[in-house]
């Protein structure tokens, strides 16, 4: 993931071996991230009588995540801007508010949704 981002960032050609399928995941990363997310939950948290606790934690991760998820992508847009040479967009409110909106392009750090929206709503499910 950490790669990924860093490709991204560098802008580096997609024609180029580190973009490649040799050398990431293509296709069934981002599924298997999901996946096993949802099989993390099911395993780690004690759903059998502590349904209360269970639903704090799940709570409190979920937020966790959701906020690790916006921070980092305002980070990583940031810095592409600044790389771009386009950091004016940063001071402007409608781009702020299309992050919000989901009107501004997230970075990679969008994959960081799924997994919070499942931690809000696993556990009546």
């Amino acid at each position: 993931m950490t790669h990924s981002h860093a490709l991204a960032l560098a802008h580096v050609s997609v024609d180029s071996f580190w973009q490649s399928g040799y050398w990431l995941p293509r296709g069934w990363a981002t599924v298997c991230f999901i996946l096993l997310s949802g099989y993390t939950v099911g395993l780690l948290f004690p759903w059998q009588g502590h349904q209360a606790v269970t639903r704090a934690k799940l709570r409190r991760r979920s937020r966790d995540l959701l906020v690790v998820m916006f921070v980092s992508n305002v980070v990583f847009l940031a810095l592409d801007h600044v790389a771009t040479g386009s950091q004016g967009v940063l001071l402007q409110w409608r781009w702020w508010l299309g992050l919000v909106l989901f009107e501004t392009p997230y970075s990679i750090s969008a994959i960081l949704l799924p997994t919070g929206l499942l931690l809000l709503i696993a556990p009546p499910c």
